[in-house]
């Protein structure tokens, strides 16, 4: 199965990046980018969170009391975040551990909004 990770322009004009399933969007861009080349290293780096120990899942509780994640950057920038609240930690986990197995396979999609 194919999971794109999609580099899309948002409202501001900042490109963005996201991972989907096909059915359900998992992560979006911790930021806007100015340039899309930005974009693209935010990517990678979404690609590589598999095997780069630099980067680290971090996991949140909201003001809905649902969980949510994101992946900080060895400089501290999020460079993606659940783009849901998760009831349980462990679907948050899940959501996670599905992005590790595959991002790193996935096919780079740019798409226009």
């Amino acid at each position: 199965m194919v999971v794109p990770l999609e580099g899309k322009e948002g409202m501001d004009g900042r490109d963005r990046g996201g991972v989907g399933t096909g059915q359900q969007h998992l992560a979006t861009a911790g930021q806007g980018y100015k340039e899309k080349a930005d974009a693209q290293h935010g990517i990678e780096l979404v690609q590589k969170s598999g095997t780069d120990d630099k980067l680290k899942y971090e996991f949140t509780e909201d003001t809905k009391k649902e969980h949510r994640w994101h992946l900080k950057a060895a400089n501290g920038q999020i460079v993606a975040a659940s783009s849901e609240g998760y009831k349980a930690k462990a679907d948050a986990e899940k959501a996670v551990a599905h992005i590790k197995a595959a991002a790193a396979k996935t096919e780079v999609v740019d798409v226009k909004e």
